[in-house]
């Protein structure tokens, strides 16, 4: 008898250790993901203030600064990089570097699902193409499919229309609500500039 309940001892503190370790496993990983969770905040988090310093520094003209902000947002995986690499085309084209831009907008019109960005996309590939030649009838089309899709910025869609204008007034007309409804975008303050000097 006094073996079978030393066995039965052993049994029960034998359970009980695998219980704990069970226990302790089930902490472990509790806590790894928890861990886990913070860190994906944090680099939410992150993302979301390089992409906030990036707007910023765009308004103040500092695109360097914003090319920067851009590329530390993505290293932290902002949701939206379809979006942050299409306001670094923008940046690209601030800072007068043409072909890094039209890489990285070709680099975007690529990908197979753009979804809302798509009219975005196709109206940077026509801006980019029209500067090399203003009467270039397949950016001009790229500029018309832009508006079909109907998913442009109230500031881009004037813009595009200003694109496609017939007369100088109506042009500046567009140009005007384009800036009106974006003060900092640099395309139409651009071609203002142009029309009116």
């Amino acid at each position: 008898r006094a073996e079978r309940d030393h066995a039965q001892e052993a049994e029960r503190r034998a359970q009980a250790e695998r219980d704990h370790a069970l226990y302790e496993r089930d902490r472990a990983e509790a806590a790894e993901r928890q861990a886990d969770r913070a860190r994906r905040e944090k680099g939410r988090l992150l993302a979301a203030s390089y992409y906030d310093a990036a707007r910023l520094a765009r308004q103040r003209g500092a695109w360097w600064t914003a090319l920067a902000n851009i590329d530390l947002a993505l290293a932290e995986g902002y949701p939206d990089p379809a979006a942050l690499r299409l306001e670094k085309v923008q940046a690209w084209c601030a800072v007068h570097d043409i072909p890094r831009a039209t890489e990285e907008v070709k680099a975007l019109a690529a990908q197979p699902s753009l979804g809302d960005l798509r009219g975005r996309v196709l109206l940077w590939q026509a801006d980019l193409s029209l500067l090399k030649s203003w009467h270039d009838d397949k950016a001009l089309k790229q500029v018309r499919q832009a508006l079909d899709t109907k998913h442009l910025t109230p500031a881009e869609e004037a813009y595009a229309r200003g694109l496609l204008a017939h007369t100088s007034p109506e042009t500046v007309q567009y140009f005007e609500q384009a800036i009106k409804a974006d003060p900092f975008h640099p395309r139409a303050n651009r071609m203002i500039v142009l029309l009116l000097t």
